[in-house]
């Protein structure tokens, strides 16, 4: 009974972390496609190419239930769009910034 309560244990802890992974996964899947649909101006064809490509990897690799290949998957389409979060928050930035005096900003 207590080897039995072991091993539930370990299947239990199993699948809180599969749960998390998908979780994580399925919320960088919305927040892309939502910075695709919204800035992909921003994007060469061949990086819009390339993102969409890692954000079907990933999307696949949900449905695998495979903890390490979901972690992978999320790990690369992450890496893939770093620049494209980076010209997403430049033009954040530049919109927040136009039309204001330097003297007039406040740090």
């Amino acid at each position: 009974m207590l080897q039995s309560s072991f091993d539930l244990a370990e299947e239990d802890k199993n699948s809180r972390m599969l749960a998390e992974t998908k979780i994580e996964a399925i919320q960088l899947i919305e927040l892309t496609q939502k910075a695709l649909d919204t800035d992909n101006d921003l994007l060469s064809e061949s990086e819009f190419n390339s993102i969409k490509k890692d954000l079907s990897a990933l999307i696949d690799s949900i449905k695998s239930s495979n903890n390490d290949k979901i972690k992978e998957a999320n790990k690369k389409l992450n890496a893939q769009s770093e620049s494209f979060a980076a010209k997403r928050m430049d033009r954040s930035i530049q919109k927040a910034l136009t039309g204001k005096s330097i003297n007039k900003l406040e740090f």
